[in-house]
């Protein structure tokens, strides 16, 4: 027995609008859904914040090496858009360390590469626990106008700068 298409697609039951329950139902379980996926990210969240780790931004990140006796609280004060990862060289016990203490700040840095290859940040920059370095170009030689001043764009598009520069040359 043949049937054409033009039955096939005027038939009845192809004609029917599904029950408004079924639209009901789709929307309340894509609610829930929205639901549930906010909570975990909001728990997710909640748990990492009260073991102390502090993931930061995505795309930006202040790498550290300090000791036990260094003062960082700069950091938090002065960057609060930078995530910090702050590893104390001189104490194994350290939410963040080193397998050894050497090579001064070398063994910190390499050791962020190595541990965090598979998912390092957009921006990362290295520097020393003291707010105020005489290695920076800073008139006051303070590192809080050198990052805030770190023009973003420039070092996506370079890829990297030093922050130490020549200020009548124009500045990173």
């Amino acid at each position: 027995m043949a049937i054409s298409i033009a039955y096939r697609l005027s038939s009845p039951r192809l004609l029917r609008k599904p029950p408004a329950i079924s639209g009901i139902m789709l929307l309340v379980y894509l609610t829930l859904f929205c639901l549930v996926c906010s909570m975990a990210k909001y728990c997710l969240s909640s748990f990492l914040a009260s073991t102390g780790y502090e993931s930061g931004r995505a795309d930006r990140e202040i790498i550290v090496a300090a000791m036990s006796k260094d003062d960082t609280s700069w950091l938090y004060e002065y960057l609060p858009d930078w995530g910090k990862k702050i590893y104390i060289v001189d104490n194994p016990n350290a939410r963040l360390t080193v397998p050894k203490n050497k090579g001064r700040e070398s063994m910190v840095y390499l050791s962020y590469i190595i541990d965090n290859y598979d998912r390092l940040p957009k921006h990362m920059i290295f520097i020393h626990p003291q707010r105020y370095q005489w290695h920076n170009d800073d008139p006051l030689y303070d590192n809080v106008p050198v990052i805030k001043n770190l023009q973003l764009p420039y070092l996506s598009q370079e890829g990297y700068v030093n922050l130490r520069c020549v200020w009548f040359l124009g500045c990173p």
